[in-house]
């Protein structure tokens, strides 16, 4: 399918405008540590502007640089064929335009979200991701875009908003051998879901950064 160029270079603005935000965010003073596991550690963050919450999750992962993009850069498909074991809460990742031959590797993708509970609606997102590399960091960031021409709303889907969601791979400050894996993320999840209920669970987001430190050791194996 194709997008005009027009409108990607208006999504791209929008990226480029909200990387310095992120990057400043990843290491604000104003997270506050919810969870901790082995090898994962959560923090969670407010404003006043939303009432969802923001997270952050940390790993750190003994492997290269090499081996933890080669996990980040794909996108993976999940639909109807995809078992459960692999569907990491998704009923559905799909791509709608790209990777594009730019050095950003600019991508639009949906994903749709499994119900979290009886008598709520699964949750989509239409997607813009580029790939930066900037002062040492590798940067995956995906936030909404409007664009109901490339993937119609569904009955019974309610389209959410992602305000923000990446990861940022860089070495790791305490062993320079190792890569420090970042997840951040805050969605308006729209609907009828109130906040609170929202908040309750939105922390398991969290362990996407866990996946892929799983994934990028057992590629170095």
């Amino acid at each position: 399918m194709t997008v005009a160029p027009e409108l990607i270079a208006q999504y791209a603005k929008s990226s480029e405008e909200l990387l310095p935000k992120l990057l400043e965010l990843q290491n604000s003073p104003e997270w506050k540590v919810s969870k901790e596991e082995k090898d994962i550690k959560f923090y969670n963050r407010t404003e006043k502007s939303s009432s969802y919450t923001q997270v952050k999750s940390v790993v750190t992962i003994p492997a290269s640089m090499d081996k933890v993009l080669e996990v980040l850069k794909p996108i993976e498909i999940v639909d109807s064929n995809t078992p459960k074991d692999k569907r990491h809460g998704l009923n559905e990742r799909r791509i709608l335009f790209g990777p594009q031959d730019d050095e950003f590797n600019t991508t639009i993708f949906l994903i749709e979200l499994e119900s979290p509970g009886m008598m709520v609606s699964p949750r989509d997102f239409v997607l813009f991701r580029r790939h930066y590399s900037k002062d040492g960091k590798e940067i995956f960031l995906h936030n909404s875009i409007p664009n109901t021409d490339l993937a119609p709303e569904k009955k019974g889907v309610v389209r959410g908003e992602m305000n923000f969601q990446a990861f940022i791979a860089e070495k790791d400050p305490e062993n320079e051998e190792n890569i420090r894996l970042t997840f951040l993320v805050h969605a308006d999840p729209k609907g009828k879901i109130p906040a609170m209920a929202y908040n309750m669970v939105v922390t398991n987001q969290g362990y996407a950064a866990k996946g892929i430190r799983k994934r990028a050791m057992e590629l170095s194996k």
